[in-house]
């Protein structure tokens, strides 16, 4: 408590007192962020330490009803344990009346050990609760000057002391548990014993029974054998008798006659005698058989006897042992008691004599505190007042820095705005510009498209992205080759996810200049499986630039029907092993050849190709379905249906201008160059093979003839391939092309992807001057 009172005089003190002020002597006013800090510490603090006293006083009144509850439960114990003597003492003067004599004594003994330690108890727990009644007999005078922080600490010491005395009660439970169950024991021994010798007591009662039967029975057999002997010696007389006649002879007639007269009846006594005799026997003989049997039951009696006796002697000495042993639990439990209680004692008043002190040194900290806690509570008043008015003024300040950040984000977002108009017009004009210089250079346009990649193709091993774009930029693209990044320039840049829709509207606005009598060519460059063809053919549902542009022409002549009338003618034409076919004619493989137009225009032509007048649209798509099935398409390692050919569509559009009679000729070229490829990856074997290098040779001389016309070379070398021949009239001076190079994203074609760009690059450099517009000499036009 002195740490926490000392921490907070000196947080009031170095951070919330006053200092005068060196002009006018007023007190200098902390700052606000101090002063919001320092009033939420100090009501914390307060809060914590009434709810500290609180509880304090809380845990006082239980302490004290705790106090009066042990009171009475040492009332009750004693009373407890006067009764047990009582019943004790009973149970030991019943013993001396009941019991025999060595029994007697050694329960008399027990009972008066168990007795004593009561006694002792009683002594023990008298004791204490006079040490209570003293504790309770201190003056209240006193009491009531003691703070209610020192009371709660002598509560939670008289606490520990219940607790000690509890465990004391549980310790005497414990005793007499198990003094409750040796004497439970000792009953149970005591009544086996008892039964064991009621058993014996009925085996010994029966012995006399036995007895008087083997008697009577001797008697029976004495008497019989008495009664036999007699008859014996009368026979014995009758035989001498007998003799003595005989030896007489005169008399012998008579004496003959005589016995013959007194045989029959001695020979029935003497049968009768026999048979009494015989029954005698018998009779003598079971009594035998009977008394050997009582002689062995006896025998048997007493072996059991004997047995009981060993086994009551067992017991004995066990219940002995056991009582020595319970004696010995007893003693050794009082010792722990008395220990405990001693032990109890003197922490108890230990500790009260450090609370005691404790309670003497934090009343003379009080004493010293109170000034400082009147001053805190002062100060504390002043700084309600300043922080209530630092609410207001911070509010204030709030609102005004609110007002000033909104203004300032609504100029800035203007400010952001303009300068986005000003960028997007600037971009705009940039790109007006741009194109107008490159028309008057007549440089060829020259736009990129990056292929999407399809799910096949992420699911591959070598599906990581090697081409990026800038975000914002629509003119350039990176490469990630061979550990360096090289950026490439170009006049656009399409995204993966570009359509054929945006893809047309770029260059729109040259196909519709064909209308105009100028000459327009359209070559998408790449290597095999960039998606070439998609872009200029493209599907059923999404058409590309082939279908796009005549769709747009016929549209546009529709619009100006009535003012010019046109008429078209279509060709279409393929360049096969370096063999131009028609694939327009009745037969695809007839092979044809490049000529001077024998006209003297000086232009190209190719003798025997089919030009077909269409007068729709639907029959143009007819004629395009039919060159598309007659155009030599395989598959390759590196795409499943590789273009093995260069096509050509040429539409010439001749219009006649219905107020002047002028006439133009314009021409659009449409060309889908075959792929570049390496034949080590594309696996071309056999035909593939000489179709790859007739593929390579063509593109090589286009690549010659570019770099020719990009260095003003006064002679280009048209004639070394037939592609580069048939492109003489869309490369030459004064036309308007436009190349769409397709390339790759994915790391395994990057080689091809820059070698492509590298060539699209070149191709942007080359001037082709202005753009001449074809007027038909016989009416007036212009240059």
């Amino acid at each position: 408590m002195y740490a926490i009172y000392s921490l907070l005089v000196y947080i009031f003190y170095t951070l919330f007192r006053k200092e005068p002020s060196q002009d006018d002597g007023q007190l200098l006013e902390p700052e606000p962020p101090q002063l919001v800090e320092s009033i939420s510490a100090l009501q914390g603090e307060r809060a914590r330490l009434a709810e500290e006293i609180q509880g304090l006083r809380q845990e006082l009144d239980e302490r004290e009803k705790d106090k009066q509850q042990l009171a009475g439960s040492f009332h009750l114990q004693i009373q407890e344990l006067k009764q047990q003597i009582e019943e004790r003492e009973d149970e030991l003067a019943r013993l001396r009346t009941g019991m025999g004599v060595t029994d007697s004594e050694k329960r008399i003994h027990n009972l008066t050990v168990e007795n004593e330690g009561l006694k002792q108890s009683l002594g023990v727990t008298q004791g204490l609760l006079q040490q209570l009644a003293a504790v309770s007999a201190q003056p209240s005078a006193l009491l009531a000057k003691e703070n209610e922080d020192l009371r709660g600490q002598v509560q939670r010491l008289e606490a520990s002391l219940q607790q000690k005395l509890a465990q004391l009660a549980q310790l005497e439970g414990q005793v007499d548990a198990l003094q409750w169950h040796k004497e439970e024991e000792a009953r149970q021994l005591d009544e086996r014993l008892c039964a064991l010798q009621q058993a014996l007591d009925a085996q010994l009662s029966r012995a006399p029974d036995v007895q008087v039967s083997w008697v009577w029975g001797r008697r029976v057999m004495h008497t019989h054998t008495q009664e036999a002997r007699q008859l014996d010696e009368r026979l014995c007389a009758l035989q001498q008798a007998l003799d003595a006649q005989l030896s007489r002879a005169p008399n012998v007639q008579y004496v003959t006659q005589t016995v013959e007269v007194e045989s029959p009846s001695t020979l029935r006594s003497l049968a009768e005698a026999e048979e009494r005799n015989r029954v005698l026997q018998e009779q003598l003989s079971s009594q035998g058989e009977r008394c050997q049997r009582l002689t062995e039951q006896l025998q048997g009696s007493e072996e059991v006897a004997a047995g009981l006796r060993h086994k009551i002697l067992a017991y004995e000495h066990e219940m002995a042992q056991l009582r020595e042993q319970l004696l010995r639990e007893i003693s050794h439990l009082e010792a722990q008691k008395e220990e405990a209680v001693k032990e109890a004692s003197e922490c108890s008043e230990q500790h009260l004599d450090q609370l005691r002190q404790q309670f003497a040194g934090v009343r003379q900290r009080l004493a010293v505190l109170q000034p400082l806690l009147r001053s805190i509570r002062t100060d504390y008043g002043s700084l309600r007042g300043q922080v209530r008015s630092f609410s207001d003024f911070y509010e204030a300040a709030l609102k005004e820095a609110r007002q000033q950040m909104c203004s300032a984000i609504s100029e800035v977002s203007e400010a952001n705005q303009d300068l986005r108009e000003k960028y997007q017009h600037e971009v705009l004009l940039r790109r007006k510009y741009h194109d107008q210089l490159v028309e008057l250079k007549g440089n060829i346009r020259v736009l990129c498209r990056l292929k999407p990649v399809t799910e096949a193709e992420q699911q591959a091993s070598e599906a990581s992205v090697a081409v990026s774009t800038e975000p914002g930029s629509e003119s350039s693209v990176t490469t990630s080759y061979k550990g360096k990044e090289r950026t490439f320039e170009l006049d656009k840049v399409f995204l993966p996810q570009a359509t054929q829709e945006e893809v047309f509207l770029e260059i729109e606005p040259l196909v519709l200049s064909c209308l105009n009598g100028y000459n327009v060519c359209i070559f998408a460059y790449g290597q095999t499986g960039s998606g070439k063809t998609y872009t200029m053919e493209g599907v059923p549902d999404d058409p590309g630039i082939n279908q796009r542009a005549l769709e747009v022409l016929y549209r546009e002549m529709e619009a100006k029907q009535g003012l010019c009338k046109y008429a078209v003618s279509l060709s279409l034409v393929e360049i096969y092993n370096e063999v131009i076919r028609d694939l327009l004619g009745k037969d695809p493989q007839e092979r044809l050849d490049i000529k001077l137009n024998p006209d003297g225009s000086g232009q190209l032509h190719v003798p025997g190709l089919t030009c077909v007048e269409v007068q729709g649209f639907r029959e143009i798509k007819k004629m395009l379905a039919l060159g598309k099935r007659n155009r030599a398409t395989h598959c390759t390692n590196m795409n499943e249906r590789s273009s093995r050919s260069h096509a050509l569509l040429t539409i010439t559009i001749t219009g006649t201008d219905l107020a002047t009679g002028t006439k133009t000729s314009g021409k659009l070229n449409l060309v889908d160059l075959a792929g570049s490829e390496r034949v080590w990856k594309s696996g071309a074997q056999g035909e593939r093979l000489k179709e790859a290098q007739s593929i390579n040779k063509s593109l090589l001389a286009l690549g010659e003839v570019i770099q020719a016309l990009r260095a003003k070379q006064p002679h280009v070398p048209f004639r070394n391939s037939k592609l580069t021949y048939l492109l003489q009239d869309s490369l030459g001076r004064g036309n308007k092309t436009v190349m769409m190079v397709q390339i790759s994203p994915l790391q395994r074609d990057v080689g091809e992807t820059v070698c492509s760009l590298k060539f699209a690059q070149r191709v942007c450099k080359v001037e082709l001057g202005p753009a001449a517009r074809r007027v038909d000499p016989s009416g007036p036009g212009e240059a």
